[in-house]
């Protein structure tokens, strides 16, 4: 009984971080469409797939979990090397106010999904599910590094955004 109890605690917590992945993905593909700048648009919507795969992996583990398969295996998710022309990467982004709040409000979320994640892998017993959240943590602590870096460069150097740089 006290197993049942665990696992099901266990995936009430990946169904709610499915949820919170599905709204942060879908916020970012939102906000891409928002940016004036082809490197804004870039990094949002690599963050919307990234996001995008965290809710795929997230599925697949409640599906083996239920299916009373375990713990999955992650390996991690990568951003891609997008090229942008030069002129496009010195392009001041025209909408920097909704760009400055849309990064404010990302921050934040990256910042509680890393404290979920967190909160999961201390919780795990598991060694691949301990191992899995903390890989999901890292990634999202990794995403508001670098939407702080952007927020601070887009505020203090006019608008200019240096994400492929």
């Amino acid at each position: 009984f006290e197993e049942n109890a665990m696992s099901s605690a266990i995936v009430e917590q990946i169904q709610a971080a499915m949820e919170a992945e599905a709204a942060a993905s879908k916020f970012y593909r939102d906000s891409a469409a928002k940016t004036s700048s082809q490197e804004g648009q870039d990094l949002l919507t690599q963050l919307a797939d990234f996001e995008q795969s965290h809710y795929d992996n997230l599925a697949k583990l409640k599906d083996s979990l239920t299916q009373g398969e375990g713990y999955i295996d992650y390996s991690g998710t990568t951003f891609r090397k997008t090229e942008i022309p030069e002129a496009a990467k010195k392009k001041v982004e025209e909408n920097i106010d909704d760009v400055i709040e849309i990064l404010g409000v990302a921050i934040d979320a990256e910042m509680k999904a890393y404290d979920r994640y967190s909160k999961m892998a201390k919780e795990a017993e598991d060694p691949k599910g301990r191992a899995m959240f903390e890989k999901f943590a890292e990634e999202e602590s990794f995403h508001r590094r670098i939407l702080a870096d952007q927020h601070f460069q887009l505020s203090n150097r006019g608008g200019i955004w240096f994400y492929s740089d």
